[in-house]
């Protein structure tokens, strides 16, 4: 499986059968690369793979947030009438829903809200 290293994030959506399968592949990947860690007694090609390392793990913590999302993401959907099989989530950030844009196009984007207290002239997030 290859991993895009944190300047080239890829960002693809995934449904829930998916997202436990990469799950599952990123836990055992971070595991391999543990063992490679700690049987190779070459030091430069130890930093290599820890780095390699790291970023299996980062992968898998990603992968781990977008499930817990899940969750809320599926019941957002039953409530709005629409079936749970439809929701998808980004493995690079968790928050992030596709949006329908100004252009009549979808992209992957985050919802920010703000409301302002107009009494005490303060923005609040």
């Amino acid at each position: 499986m290859p991993i895009a290293t944190p300047p080239c994030r890829v960002a693809l959506f995934r449904r829930k059968a998916k997202l436990q399968h990469f799950h599952a592949r990123a836990r055992q990947q971070v595991e391999v690369f543990k063992r490679e860690v700690n049987d190779d007694p070459d030091a430069t090609n130890q930093q290599r793979r820890a780095a390699r390392e790291h970023v299996a793990r980062e992968r898998e913590q990603q992968i781990a947030a977008a499930q817990t999302q899940l969750h809320r993401v599926e019941k957002d959907k039953k409530a709005q009438g629409k079936p749970a099989e439809s929701v998808r989530l980004s493995t690079a950030d968790a928050e992030a829903v596709m949006i329908k844009m100004a252009g009549g196009g979808f992209r992957l984007a985050l919802n920010a809200q703000l409301a302002t207290d107009t009494a005490n002239q303060v923005i609040v997030g």
